[in-house]
């Protein structure tokens, strides 16, 4: 795995759509565990969003490792996540990885 984008709106682990967390875990409903909500919220994340470096590469190479439990999901193999780049964003209710894709 090589780069994870999130967009969450609350979590210290992101930092201006960049996942800081060395190993990310997903549920079997493809929620984020790893979610660690903002002392201070949504305010403190747009704080962290503007000293954070303007353009991180997501394909920089860096060690980013996601277990995964959806063991419907085409990317999980033996609970590792094996997608080049994985989008984790704030859903309804949760936050979420969407690039989930279920098998057939």
């Amino acid at each position: 795995m090589s780069a994870i984008k999130c967009t969450t709106h609350n979590c210290e682990n992101c930092e201006n759509c960049h996942c800081t967390a060395g190993i990310i875990c997903i549920d079997k409903n493809g929620v984020c565990k790893t979610k660690r909500k903002r002392e201070y919220g949504v305010l403190e994340q747009e704080k962290a969003n503007i000293e954070a470096a303007k353009d991180f590469d997501f394909d920089s190479g860096e060690n980013t490792f996601i277990e995964c439990d959806s063991t419907t999901c085409q990317y999980n193999h033996n609970n590792m996540c094996c997608s080049r780049i994985v989008n984790v964003c704030d859903g309804m209710l949760r936050t979420k990885c969407f690039t989930k894709n279920v098998c057939d």
